[in-house]
């Protein structure tokens, strides 16, 4: 998932140091495997299962991890030094150049699907890192929005998604500079609302929530393409991972202010989410409800009079908010929801 950081805008050099970064599947850390895999180069007996940078740390230790009373062959622990260092060596990675390499992959227009989502799972490993997206969008890298959104292949359309969602969470940096493109948020409202496929809507409003959280001006600016209709029509929506991503959106974003809360109220939200509150124990998993509630209650604190003008005309909620309470197990796993009902009921005098 579904915080607070600082992004640098000052620019990058991209000579600077490698960074220890663990290989793709193809690394030639294999390669010093020799043997079927049970003896590396320089005489150096190794498990097969040392394949990664954590199982070499741990081999090391275990190495290492001998009695008092052992004597230790100097000139093996050097073979095995040696060993590690070639190892340690071989994943050395040049981030900036991984980052431009997948860049020109994804521009390409000849590349197979496989070849594409190869490249964002090269991405993936480095962009959740506020400089490396910093980076990122430096090199260019937001040129593969468009033609990944309008992708024939849904899994490059998912992933693009989720590269755009990554980027920007907790970073103004890349916020401020995605809703400076008005091509890029159309396009992925355009895709939430009319793909065919509910995976990629899903995803895409994903990665609108985090775009506009904790960013009052980039969430105004998206609520100027019609965003607030696209949230209500996700609300309302008979897809519950939808329905739930749009409750999430609200409840993250109604904190940002009592106009922005004020605004959800006018569009009927506080409507919606109470007959949905009203039917969810029938038709929405248990994890989801105290999301629900919740959202009811921030509202109700972000804009007290007008919310419960609201729930005192919602015919039958008092009895359905005692029955859902007490549909609830007398375990702890639920006491939450109980929490957050008794606290909505107390709020609203009823």
């Amino acid at each position: 998932m579904e915080n607070e950081a600082g992004a640098s805008s000052s620019s990058t050099d991209f000579s600077a140091p490698l960074s220890i970064m663990p290989p793709p599947p193809t690394s030639s850390v294999t390669n010093l495997i020799e043997n079927d895999g049970t003896q590396a180069s320089g005489g150096i007996d190794v498990p097969s299962n040392v394949r990664n940078l954590r199982d070499i740390m741990k081999y090391s230790t275990e190495m290492t991890n001998v009695s008092d009373d052992s004597v230790i062959d100097l000139t093996l622990c050097d073979e095995k030094k040696n060993f590690f260092t070639n190892v340690l060596s071989s994943m050395t990675v040049n981030v900036q150049e991984e980052m431009h390499n997948s860049i020109n992959i994804l521009l390409d227009s000849n590349k197979t699907a496989n070849e594409l989502e190869y490249a964002f799972d090269v991405l993936a490993e480095y962009i959740d890192n506020i400089d490396y997206a910093n980076d990122f969008q430096k090199l260019g890298g937001f040129q593969i929005f468009i033609p990944g959104l309008k992708s024939e292949h849904k899994s490059v359309r998912c992933k693009t998604a989720e590269v755009i969602a990554t980027l920007v969470q907790n970073n103004p940096y890349c916020q401020d500079k995605f809703i400076e493109h008005p091509s890029y948020i159309r396009l992925l409202i355009s895709l939430i609302e009319k793909d065919t496929i509910d995976e990629v809507r899903v995803k895409g409003l994903h990665a609108i929530s985090s775009l506009v959280r904790d960013n009052v001006a980039v969430f105004w600016k998206f609520i100027g393409f019609s965003g607030n209709d696209l949230v209500v029509n996700a609300l309302k929506s008979s897809n519950e991972k939808l329905m739930i991503k749009a409750a999430f959106l609200i409840y993250s974003t109604c904190l940002m202010g009592n106009d922005i809360a004020n605004m959800y109220v006018d569009n009927g939200v506080v409507e919606i989410i109470c007959s949905i509150i009203m039917n969810m124990k029938n038709s929405l998993e248990d994890y989801h409800h105290e999301l629900l509630l919740s959202t009811l209650n921030q509202l109700l604190q972000m804009s007290p009079i007008r919310v419960k003008e609201i729930c005192f005309k919602v015919e039958d909620f008092k009895p359905a908010l005692l029955a859902l309470h007490d549909s609830y197990p007398n375990d702890s796993n639920y006491q939450d929801e109980k929490d957050e009902i008794v606290c909505l009921m107390k709020n609203l005098n009823i």
